[in-house]
């Protein structure tokens, strides 16, 4: 059996190499991954670009039907002037690039059941109204029907620009919540982690000596006071090595199994959804930021939690071992007389 912890601890140091070798870059990237996930991914970062398009446009078409911006108080139409049609294809044309270019997700983000906050309901509610004159607008039909809903159209787009600022400063709160800030605050304490598994590995030789000299506990089975000394050592160690290994494999526990019971509350989300909700949500409905921010940490911190379970598992391994041979000491006699060994 004490062959097999060595074996564990093996595997374990392994894979804690690898494992954190993977995350560290990957952590160090969360921020920069995040901010262009909801920018440029997402197309937060288009929206006055694509608002100052739309506004040029519905000014285009404006003057086609025989309008300006200035006339969207009081349109109307009198006699003839009703009959008159015009062609504004084009412009619409322009319109729908610049939701299919990065509006479309804006607007996505901003009715969702979980980012849809209030504030982005300005920009929402603009998009939603801009959508709604798209759908039913007859570009060559009459000019005066026509110039309404560009005027509509360009008065939503000047609000969707107001909202921008708004909007931008809730992504930014959701880059800079509490469960980013802590991994950011953390990423220094990866590197330290190689060392984890060697503390057990300086455990392991105190084990080894106790094992050597005597495997006789001291208080019960006259153990001698070189084999005391290692053993008081070994615990010391594995005592050291086990907490924080034991709280990671908790942790990394509540993420990959427990997640449908971790709340993710004053992170600006709406419903305050649960990891699981939010991380299934995100897959599904936003794959290509998905894709952006999550999945490079998948592979570094399921190999992190294979590691950390083999590790604990060496942990409680050698401790089973230890009360075995103290308890039944199979490898020194257990009428051993204490005068017939050297104490040291």
């Amino acid at each position: 059996m004490f062959g097999m912890v060595w074996l564990l601890w093996i595997a374990s140091l392994v894979l804690f190499h690898y494992s954190i070798g993977d995350l560290i870059p990957v952590m160090a990237d969360l921020s920069q991954n995040l901010k262009d996930g909801f920018y440029i991914v997402l197309g937060f970062d288009s929206m006055e670009a694509e608002s100052a398009s739309i506004q040029g446009a519905c000014v285009t078409a404006l003057t086609k039907c025989g309008r300006t911006v200035n006339d969207c108080s009081s349109i109307s139409c009198d006699g003839a002037n009703c009959q008159v049609t015009a062609n504004t294809t084009a412009e619409l044309r322009e319109i729908n690039a610049s939701f299919a270019r990065s509006l479309s997700k804006v607007s996505k983000i901003a009715n969702d059941k979980y980012f849809g906050t209030e504030a982005f309901d300005e920009a929402g509610s603009a998009l939603n109204a801009i959508t709604a004159e798209t759908e039913k607008l007859d570009t060559t039909g009459m000019a005066t029907v026509q110039a309404a809903a560009y005027c509509t159209m360009h008065k939503n787009s000047d609000l969707l620009s107001n909202g921008t600022a708004e909007a931008k400063k809730q992504i930014d709160s959701f880059m800079n919540n509490k469960f980013v800030n802590q991994f950011n605050d953390n990423i220094g304490y990866l590197q330290a982690l190689h060392a984890l598994p060697y503390i057990f590995g300086v455990s392991m030789l105190f084990y080894l000596i106790f094992w050597m000299k005597d495997a006789a506990c001291p208080l019960c089975c006259d153990g001698s006071l070189g084999g005391c000394c290692a053993l008081l050592f070994h615990m010391l160690f594995w005592l050291i090595s086990f907490v924080p290994a034991a709280i990671l494999l908790v942790i990394g526990y509540i993420l990959k199994d427990a997640g449908n019971k971790v709340k993710l509350e004053g992170v600006g989300l709406k419903g305050d959804p649960t990891l699981d909700e939010i991380m299934s949500h995100v897959r599904e409905e936003y794959p290509k930021f998905y894709g952006k921010v999550f999945e490079p940490l998948e592979s570094p911190l399921l190999l992190m939690y294979s590691a950390l379970q083999l590790y604990v598992a060496a942990n409680i391994a050698i401790i089973l071992y230890g009360i075995f041979v103290v308890a039944l000491r199979p490898y020194t006699d257990a009428k051993y007389e204490p005068q017939e060994r050297n104490d040291v």
